[in-house]
């Protein structure tokens, strides 16, 4: 019986804190078409588990059955299972990245991302299908120069000469990848157009990252590349309605406290304190008009608080958190992610009591 031995050539992980683990289990990858047969060219196998994706490569005698004989760009597509994840990512609205082991001269480096973090510098640059119109002004261009970005850093692939009468040219890009147009004569005032160059990206649903893994014979096995991402920091608003039937006194101030969490970012060991707001009428913010909406419905009182810091949304954020008034105490259910609704930038939970 003949035994097939893989060992781990790589691996790829997302970092976030929402996560017991720290580890973001909600993030799939998926190799592109090319990919897919690349993978197979070269003796690899992919294999999503337990938040990371692994790279495996067919070995004999503890050396790769099939070497590289160049460097080799394996694409992937990082699609978010739970959408609601968005909500705990910092990153300024934006939702779509391109991540790379390639440094912007075509060498290497250890992580994904430029910075520590997924930043500006790894905004996905325009998605074209393999073939599409570049669209001209008539007479302004005379050439086109088409380069590609590898590990030797740029290098043109193509010229491509304009009619003057032209309105457009039809670009095909052999393989998918990093490209650069450079007109010429290049307009006052403008710079080349850099765009990926993927009909799986072009035509898929929308992902949360376009990832290339550059692979070569001397990335040592059992590699790991780190994604770290953002997390997004809220005003935790509790929306409190007392229900006639379990009506409670309030005569003093409402004081709600949480314990911290290990994974909170405040650097003191006291509790997280929250403090009542006074809701407009008639309404002003979003959660205003919310409250009126609950005014509406016969409830006899109404709260509002928030807390004094901004907290991260954490996966298991212990059951600690109590609302008290006077001799009444009520512990709160832990929210989670999915009924949440973001308000105003607020993390906003509603509760009966």
């Amino acid at each position: 019986m003949l035994d097939i031995l893989y060992d781990i050539r790589c691996s790829i992980v997302f970092e976030h804190h929402f996560y017991s683990e720290g580890i973001c289990t909600d993030i799939r990858l998926t190799p592109t078409g090319t990919t897919i047969q690349a993978l197979e060219d070269h003796g690899l196998l992919v294999k999503n588990t337990l938040g990371k994706t692994h790279i495996f490569q067919q070995i004999s005698a503890g050396v790769p059955e099939i070497p590289f004989t160049e460097p080799v760009c394996f694409s992937f597509l990082a699609s978010l299972t739970n959408s609601a994840i968005y909500n705990v990512f910092d990153t300024g609205g934006i939702r779509q990245f391109h991540l790379t082991n390639l440094n912007s001269d075509g060498t290497f480096r250890d992580t994904l991302t430029q910075d520590e973090y997924i930043s500006q510098h790894e905004i996905l640059p325009r998605l074209t299908p393999q073939k599409f119109n570049f669209e001209l002004e008539k007479g302004s261009v005379s050439k086109l120069v088409i380069d590609f970005f590898d590990t030797t850093g740029w290098s043109t692939v193509s010229t491509e000469d304009i009619d003057p009468k032209a309105e457009g040219i039809e670009l095909t890009f052999i393989k998918s990848g990093k490209y650069r147009i450079t007109k010429q004569p290049l307009p006052a005032g403008e710079t080349p157009l850099i765009l990926i160059a993927s009909d799986d990206a072009y035509q898929s649903t929308p992902f949360f990252a376009l990832i290339d893994i550059w692979l070569q014979n001397d990335i040592a096995f059992k590699t790991l590349y780190t994604v770290k991402a953002p997390g997004r920091m809220f005003k935790f608003q509790y929306v409190f309605t007392d229900v006639e039937s379990r009506q409670i006194d309030y005569d003093i101030p409402i004081i709600v406290r949480g314990k911290k969490h290990i994974l909170d970012t405040i650097t003191t060991d006291v509790d997280i304190t929250f403090s009542e707001l006074e809701v407009a009428d008639p309404p002003e913010s979003k959660i205003d008009i919310v409250v009126a909406q609950l005014k509406k419905t016969g409830s006899d009182k109404i709260y509002v608080v928030e807390s004094v810091s901004s907290l991260p949304v954490l996966e298991n954020r212990p059951p600690s958190i109590k609302l008290k008034a006077g001799a009444n105490e009520v512990i709160l259910p832990v929210p989670l992610l999915n009924d949440l609704r973001i308000i105003d930038n607020k993390a906003v939970v509603f509760f009966n009591i």
